[in-house]
């Protein structure tokens, strides 16, 4: 069974880790922040139904709500890679080591560091943060490479002998180039507004 990885940005410092880390709040609900941003996004407005009448998850929207309006957009910014992101991953490993930089390709797709003990996806992973400061040494980096660099580091042979989850010649390695793209803009954004960002694998 595969799982999919969702990168979405944060405030910098940010009150919701800060309340789980002082038990005020359910770990268990920081799995949540993309999933609630995302139907935030369909909604366009407050997602009442998600609180359920528990508190916890009043308390965790009422907070997301803040957010939204203190920093516009915020829902908006987010990458979903699904299930290809082990692909991006080891393109991009492929190409750092070829053109001779430092390789961030695990830091870039799956985040720098757990956010605390506790706060895992419904399928038990470790849900990660990355600070504004990490995403800016990120984006340099990811900023290095050309989509022309990945075209160069691909190889069917190479992605066919590593198993990487559902790939196999009948893909296209575009998608991966698109996804790269995307990668590289959503942490120009992240960037621009001196945000974090939040990693679910599930």
């Amino acid at each position: 069974m595969g799982f999919e990885v969702k990168l979405n940005a944060i405030p910098n410092h940010f009150k919701l880790f800060e309340s789980a880390k002082r038990g005020d709040l359910d770990p268990e609900l920081i799995s949540f922040i993309g999933l609630y941003f995302s139907l935030r996004r369909k909604k366009k407005s407050k997602v009442e139904e998600f609180a359920r009448g528990d508190n916890d998850r009043i308390v965790f929207i009422d907070e997301l709500e803040r957010i939204i309006v203190s920093n516009p957009g915020i829902e908006d910014r987010y990458i979903d890679l699904d299930r290809r992101f082990d692909w991006l991953r080891f393109l991009l490993f492929r190409t750092s080591a070829n053109i001779g930089i430092d390789d961030l390709s695990e830091a870039c797709i799956r985040g720098q560091s757990k956010v605390m003990d506790g706060a895992v996806s419904v399928q038990g992973f470790t849900v990660k943060t990355t600070t504004s400061e990490d995403c800016k040494a990120i984006y340099l980096w990811l900023d290095t490479i050309k989509r022309t660099d990945l075209e160069s580091s691909f190889s069917q042979q190479a992605f066919s002998d590593k198993g990487l989850y559902k790939w196999n010649e009948e893909n296209d390695p575009k998608i991966i180039y698109e996804d790269f793209d995307n990668l590289k803009a959503f942490y120009k954004r992240v960037v621009e507004n001196s945000e974090a960002i939040i990693v679910t694998t599930d």
